[in-house]
Order: C-alpha cells, then sequence, then structure tokens
C-alpha cells in the first residue's frame, strides 16, 4: 500500500499588527447558534447542536450566504498554519507560515489566501508552488502545480492538466505530423 502527499510551504509576509490579528481570528473554529457565533471551546458540547446552523472555522464561515467561499466541509482547513513574529531571513517580518507536511489542499489555501487580499491588500497577488507525491514509485502518482491569487481572481496549475491539454494539442487534427 502506498501513501499519496500534497505538500507545500509558503508565508503571507511582512504583516501588520491588524492583519495577524484578522488571522489570528479568521483560523479559529466557531459555532453559530440562533444567528450568534459563539467560540468552540468544547466541540462536543451537546448545547452546540441545539440551534446551530454552523460550525467550522470562521474563516469559512459567509454570513451572508454570497457565493464567495464555498467549501464542503468547514471545519476542514486544508492546511496548518503558524503565525510567526520573527522576521527571518528571507524578510517576510511578521508573517503566516502556511504548509502541509503530508497532505493539503493548495485550493482552500488559495481561498483563504485571496479572503485577505481582498481585505488588506486589493492590488497585490500571492503565490503557492505544491508537489504531489507517492510513497512508493507508482506510474502517473507523482506532479504538482501552482496557484497564483489576488484579491479578484485565483488561477490554477496542475501538471495533470498541463501534460492532457499538451497531449490533445499534439492529437488535434489540424496539426501537421511531420515524419523524420
Amino acid at each position: 500500500m502506498a501513501d499519496n502527499y500534497t505538500q507545500f510551504s509558503d508565508v503571507v509576509g511582512n504583516l501588520t499588527a491588524e492583519e495577524a490579528a484578522w488571522w489570528e481570528e479568521q483560523l479559529k473554529q466557531i459555532s453559530v447558534i440562533n444567528g450568534k457565533e459563539v467560540p468552540l471551546e468544547n466541540p462536543d458540547d451537546p448545547r452546540l447542536f441545539t440551534g446551530e446552523t454552523y460550525r467550522g472555522y470562521r474563516l469559512w464561515f459567509n454570513p451572508d450566504k454570497t457565493p464567495t467561499i464555498d467549501v464542503d466541509d468547514p471545519s476542514y482547513l486544508g492546511f496548518e498554519s503558524e503565525l510567526m513574529d520573527d522576521a527571518d531571513a528571507d524578510g517576510s517580518g511578521r508573517h503566516l507560515w502556511i504548509y502541509a507536511e503530508v497532505s493539503g489542499e493548495p485550493e482552500l489555501v488559495g481561498l483563504a489566501v485571496q479572503k485577505f487580499l481582498k481585505k488588506f491588500r486589493p492590488d497585490q497577488c500571492w503565490s503557492l508552488t505544491y508537489s504531489a507525491s507517492c510513497s512508493k514509485p507508482r506510474v502517473g502518482e507523482f506532479g504538482g502545480g501552482a496557484v497564483f491569487v489576488t484579491a479578484d481572481d485565483i488561477k490554477w496549475e496542475n501538471a495533470y492538466d498541463f501534460i492532457a491539454a499538451r497531449e490533445r494539442e499534439f492529437k488535434s487534427p489540424g496539426r501537421a505530423h511531420s515524419k523524420e
């Protein structure tokens, strides 16, 4: 049996105190009961299930139900993170380290960072590269990709889609095939 991994590591850098506080709040789990947000200190408290309309990360909570953030399971963050206050060698200052040691969801990272950019940095962009690997050398189980995020758009490219597109181009009827 083999294990598959989607791994990544990057930072949202040079955070102001306000931006760092926003990330800290967004990365907390909450429950919404009868329209009121309640911190999720004891997720097994049976009182939380009465009248509850939402349970998950604040990051994914959308009180007005607009389609801006739509995740299948709001209790799943899709990545790990740590707020770091120390400056590091790459000059990112106070930053949010976003990573997946075993398996993460680059798509969810893109949604999270887009929400941040919309609120604080609408004129900036952010990117993430990731690897897709396997614990055994299985054919077709290795790849990777990239996510490019702005406040208005998220672009994805993965190795599998890239290869499929090149194969379609190669096999297209209008392509002149050379016989050298």
